[in-house]
């Protein structure tokens, strides 16, 4: 599947499905089409996808029944609705579902775009969450097995490498969770959130390394001591 993510859309007109997933996939989407209601529910049984997008006016979904399928399938996917005739029960029965977006043919694309690229992002950090979650669930289970006969075991069987390397991943994930959806300001590094402390003399080790460079490169003959300088500027800025 594409990075942008995964979209199922599902809709009883073919020229509106191939026309939408044509632009869906031109904005770096991967996006599986359905044209009846049971065929959106055998994807939704053999995918995850990040948004769903469906139409209201067709066999199946007329009462958000695939709504309320996809939800047991695939919890906290978010849905996007699209009709051609806007119906008030319809509104009312999707506020207690995940409907994030209810729109009118003919989509205006952009607002629809700004939809989607929401909508995919939180999809995602969902998904995040739900794995750091379960992984976590599994590492305590396993710590307090291992805490349950104390008497017999080493300090260093009650933390195993790989528990400890399960708990890192999960930290490591929650950190990259959290550089990704900063709001205010540039996105942080992995690095700056950890505060690595080797980081800093790192990066000064590096820049001294340009700048006495720097000064002798006037008198620099050798292509290699060029080539390092270079290189080392590169990584700095990278």
């Amino acid at each position: 599947m594409n990075d942008a993510g995964a979209i199922l859309l599902v809709d009883g007109d073919d020229s509106f499905l191939s026309s939408t997933a044509e632009r869906l996939r031109g904005d770096g989407y991967a996006c599986e089409c359905a044209n009846t209601s049971s065929r959106a529910a055998e994807a939704l049984q053999s995918f995850r996808y990040e948004t769903m997008v469906a139409a209201t006016n067709m066999e199946g979904n007329t009462d958000l029944e695939l709504v309320v399928y996809a939800q047991q399938m695939a919890r906290g996917m978010p849905v996007v609705l699209v009709t051609d005739t806007p119906s008030l029960d319809t509104a009312i029965a999707a506020v207690h579902l995940p409907v994030m977006a209810y729109l009118v043919k003919p989509l205006d694309y952009d607002e629809f775009r700004e939809h989607i690229k929401r909508l995919t992002a939180r999809s995602e950090t969902h998904r995040t969450l739900s794995r750091v979650r379960e992984h976590l669930n599994q590492c305590l289970q396993e710590l307090n097995a291992s805490t349950g006969d104390t008497a017999n075991r080493s300090k260093m069987e009650l933390l195993s490498l790989p528990l400890l390397r399960g708990i890192a991943c999960c930290l490591s994930d929650l950190l990259r969770l959290r550089a990704t959806i900063t709001v205010e300001g540039p996105q942080q590094k992995l690095c700056d959130l950890l505060g690595c402390p080797e980081y800093g003399d790192f990066r000064q080790t590096m820049i001294q390394s340009i700048g006495v460079l720097e000064q002798s490169k006037s008198a620099m003959k050798s292509k290699q001591l060029m080539s390092l300088r270079l290189h080392l500027t590169s990584l700095l800025e990278g």
